[in-house]
């Protein structure tokens, strides 16, 4: 593995974001009530999904549903762009 690209790559696993989105990721997905994660690849789909289901969640609302997954999208986004020469 290029030493470059695995010094960003444990910069990026190690940083205060990453270990929050994580957290975040993990919460979302288990308070969405869905094992399978391959929702969650388009908002679109997420957002019907919630909508559609938002009584077999964890969640107390759907707006509270919606914002924790915006938060998730704006960290995973910060992320990214923080190490983009991983990317």
């Amino acid at each position: 593995m290029d030493t470059t690209l695995e010094n960003e790559y444990f910069k990026m696993i190690n940083s205060e974001d990453f270990k929050s989105f994580e957290i975040k990721a993990n919460d979302f997905l288990d308070k969405s009530g869905i094992e399978n994660n391959s929702v969650f690849q388009s908002e679109i789909n997420t957002k019907k999904y919630l909508k559609e289901n938002i009584g077999k969640t964890k969640f107390s609302s759907l707006e509270s549903a919606s914002k924790s997954y915006t938060e998730l999208n704006e960290l995973h986004l910060k992320i990214f762009k923080d190490n983009e020469m991983f990317f």
